[in-house]
């Protein structure tokens, strides 16, 4: 998998190539119930679920997508040319087959979740972490509502002088 530098690289590059480079979606990705396993199973059943989750979540992925590990259970995935229905699908697909993964370790079997936030390249993001920021806000929205779902990044609308335009 890439790294936090490979992604901010390629997301500056998008980035700098709007409109061109439109349409393109961030997805975050924060594994639930992941502690458990390195604090009960301990650092080499947590590696093992890192690398069944990994391998899920490429499985799903288109082969131009970039596939990230931030660090620690969080993962992102840059989506180019794709829609924001496509990338909702996509989350969605990931989201299942994480929630799929049965690791047998020690007489036991190991599970895990996900919440997923997908943020889609407006004309509004103003930077690249305005941009992950959307889509870090809409994961823990995922996370405050029950944990094991995807949530998309809703614009804040604003009236003002009787038009609305979106935040």
């Amino acid at each position: 998998l890439s790294n936090r530098k490979v992604l901010a690289h390629r997301l500056e590059r998008v980035l700098d190539s709007r409109p061109r480079s439109m349409p393109a979606e961030v997805v975050m990705i924060d594994l639930d119930h992941f502690k458990p396993i390195n604090d009960r199973a301990g650092h080499a059943a947590g590696d093992a679920m890192l690398k069944a989750v990994a391998a899920a979540i490429t499985a799903r992925v288109r082969a131009s997508d970039l596939v990230v590990r931030l660090g620690g259970d969080e993962f992102a995935l840059l989506l180019e040319r794709c829609t924001h229905e496509t990338a909702l699908r996509i989350a969605e697909n990931v989201r299942r087959a994480i929630t799929e993964i049965e690791l047998p370790w020690d007489r036991h079997t190991l599970r895990v979740g996900a919440s997923l936030g997908v943020a889609s390249l407006g004309a509004e993001a103003a930077s690249v972490d305005a941009w992950l920021a959307q889509a870090d806000a809409a994961c823990y929205a995922a996370k405050a509502a029950g944990r094991g779902a995807v949530q998309a990044h809703r614009p804040v609308l604003r009236v003002v002088a009787g038009d609305s335009t979106a935040a």
